[in-house]
């Protein structure tokens, strides 16, 4: 989910998994197809995909975009797209308080919609879904109040 411009994607296609994605940008889509990578136009919030149609699920930094009010919708449709037992790895941007911001202009394009959430509060929201099987985190580069958290999650 959130494929971007399919960096990681692309990764686990050549590495002999078969890949499908979404991402709402048109020209991540793009750029993806160009690779030959299967990807469509999608919001997280609602999945183009069937029940149970993968055996594994993975994000990295896209509920980073996804306010707080529409977090567990995101959350379900992962769970939803995955087989029950399957595993979900979700990777997001994180702060010690949980905050919903909007940056400025950047290299990036216009202005994005952040939600940093804290290790607590992103723990609460993951278990209304499934169980944590690991939860980790990790400092930024530079210096930040921000931190990258890592869960994988199994499916009930």
């Amino acid at each position: 989910m959130g494929t971007g411009p399919g960096r990681d994607s692309l990764a686990f296609q050549q590495a002999g998994l078969a890949v499908r994605g979404v991402d709402l940008a048109p020209a991540s889509v793009e750029l993806c197809r160009a690779e030959g990578l299967d990807v469509q136009v999608a919001s997280a919030l609602e999945l183009p995909f069937g029940t149970g149609e993968f055996d594994a699920a993975y994000t990295a930094s896209t509920l980073l975009h996804v306010a707080d009010d529409d977090l567990d919708t995101a959350l379900a449709e992962l769970v939803r797209v995955v087989w029950p037992g399957s595993p979900i790895a979700i990777g997001v941007w994180g702060a010690a308080t949980t905050r919903q911001q909007r940056w400025g202009d950047s290299a990036y394009g216009p202005p994005r919609f952040f939600a940093l959430r804290s290790d607590g509060d992103l723990r609460t929201a993951l278990t209304r879904h499934a169980t944590i099987e690991s939860f980790d985190t990790w400092p930024a580069e530079v210096e930040s109040d921000l931190h990258y958290q890592w869960a994988i999650l199994r499916t009930r």
